[in-house]
């Protein structure tokens, strides 16, 4: 009995119990469970043809990046043909899959142009700079940040074509159209009445101009007008044509007749948002066109000096200011994503979201905890064999057994158990014995040496390698790659765990236990 109240006197043992009463908390909580437990939402892609197996990795590479980025715990990539690819995640609200799908349906070229010449490119971006700086509240609006750093040798080309134009607009576009044309309603171009049209038209021409590549516009009024001019020569160049969504249907099928590939955007996506500069008005954005947002330039960077820093800002605008806010947040992210994961080498059209039943659903799970289990529960029988004592069998079992509950409720409440989150919980009750070995085989050593010491010394081992599995964790934790972060996220976890709590309780037990025999 004595033993008893001193083992619950202890600070060490102390901890341990507050431990497993803070995950008892824990428990409480739903925790998600991964696509392979719970099922999924499934989300098609296809190509617009067909690419090579290379093309096709580097896709679902760029795919991953971009959800990772995103903050999705557990996705699943995979190629079904040459021109379809499936996109898999855990369940989730719609709203949320609605974001997803935008990142995926981008391409993700990323363009800086300053006087109708490409000053940056999303290539020249250094892809592990690129963070959503925040957003700020404005006055029924909200304005969000994305800062990214670029190779020097872009930095040294930005400087030259930027040199000389202080004030000039960065026209920052991500997926501009190539070959195409716009066709805008009246009420869209002219929606500032304040600003005259001779300033409206200076403003659209410079903002869709661009070096062998101009965005050409046409105003819908008199259609034999405008369809006589797309079928003018000087027009051939024309591919893709981009209108409002609610435009005549005798309109779209007259230009689908003549093979130009339509892009419908909503009216809000078709108004430009123009802004007054030094250089008088500019369009500061205009989601048909994939402009997002036209910092001016300083004229401090502007005479030849190099900089690899920048920064993409974009305006938000609602009534209700916590509602831009939101707005702006969740534009950031996915700006920050798309970015993250580069560009897709061709374009992708985003198909019907369906969901999916998990593989073995709550029998995958169960009989996961049952190999965990009994994966222990071996480790424990060789361990037995080892020493022939209950007293050291017992004291492994316990502190391994809650070590497992404590790690599974502290990694649910973190993020998504899943398939490599549970391997890496089985990794940890593995190294938990390996490690209670090292202990007890000090505590158990034939030295004229305090308890105390021999506990530093094994503790010393123990601090050793959990510092260097830690080490090879981290890396993985952070490479993006959806697969293995659940289980490097468990490992760190499970490794803390122990060193700090759960080894050196162990230590307390088996110092008392067998303190007659020292």
């Amino acid at each position: 009995m004595e033993k008893w109240e001193r083992m619950l006197r202890d600070r060490r043992i102390i901890l341990l119990i507050g431990l497993i009463l803070l995950a008892g908390l824990l428990a409480l909580r739903r925790f998600e469970l991964g696509i392979e437990f719970a099922g999924g939402t499934q989300i098609p892609i296809t190509l617009e043809k067909e690419v090579q197996p290379d093309v096709q990795q580097e896709i679902v590479n760029t795919i991953k990046t971009r959800l990772s980025s995103f903050g999705m715990t557990q996705v699943n990539v995979r190629a079904i043909s040459q021109k379809e690819i499936y996109v898999t995640v855990p369940k989730s609200d719609p709203q949320l899959l609605n974001q997803l799908s935008e990142i995926l349906k981008k391409r993700g070229v990323y363009e800086g142009i300053v006087d109708g010449k490409v000053a940056i490119s999303g290539d020249d971006m250094l892809p592990n700079t690129i963070d959503s700086r925040g957003v700020y509240p404005g006055k029924s609006s909200a304005t969000w940040e994305v800062d990214f750093a670029i190779s020097y040798p872009a930095a040294d080309r930005f400087s030259k074509v930027v040199f000389g134009k202080g004030d000039y607009p960065v026209y920052m576009f991500l997926d501009r159209p190539k070959s195409a044309g716009i066709i805008i309603k009246q009420n869209e171009l002219f929606s500032n009445e304040s600003i005259s049209s001779l300033e409206v038209y200076r403003a659209v021409r410079d903002a869709l101009r661009k070096e062998n590549d101009d965005i050409q516009l046409f105003v819908l009024g008199d259609w034999k007008d405008i369809k006589a001019q797309l079928a003018n020569s000087s027009n051939s160049t024309i591919k893709t044509i981009i209108i409002s969504n609610d435009t005549s249907p005798s309109i779209k099928s007259e230009l689908a007749s003549m093979n130009f590939t339509i892009v419908e955007k909503s009216s809000e996506e078709m108004t430009p948002n123009y802004i007054t500069t030094k250089k008088g008005y500019i369009i500061e954005e205009w989601r048909a066109v994939g402009l997002l947002s036209s910092p001016t330039l300083s004229p401090e960077i502007t005479g030849g000096s190099i900089s690899q820093l920048y920064r993409i800002t974009g305006v938000v605008y609602d009534a209700r200011t916590d509602i831009a806010l939101e707005k702006a947040q969740v534009e950031a992210k996915n700006i920050k994503s798309i970015l993250s994961g580069g560009s897709l080498p061709v374009n992708a059209i985003v198909g019907s979201i369906t969901t999916i039943p998990a593989p073995l659903g709550e029998e995958f799970l169960k009989y996961s905890l049952i190999g965990a289990i009994l994966a222990f529960a071996f480790v424990s029988l060789v361990v037995f064999s080892r020493y022939r004592s209950p007293k050291i069998l017992l004291p492994i079992l316990f502190t391994g057994l809650i070590e497992i509950m404590i790690l599974v409720c502290f990694v649910g409440s973190l993020g998504t158990i899943d398939l490599s989150a549970m391997a890496g919980i089985i990794a940890s009750a593995g190294t938990s014995v390996d490690d209670q070995i090292v202990i007890t085989d000090e505590i158990l050593r034939k030295e004229q040496r305090t308890a105390k010491s021999k506990l530093e010394r094994a503790f010393d081992i123990v601090i050793k390698r959990c510092t260097v599995a830690i080490i090879a964790m981290v890396p993985l934790l952070f490479s993006g790659l959806v697969e293995i972060i659940g289980f490097a996220m468990a490992a760190i976890i499970g490794t803390l765990l122990g060193v700090l709590v759960t080894r050196p309780a162990y230590g307390a037990i088996i110092e008392i236990l067998f303190e007659e025999e020292k």
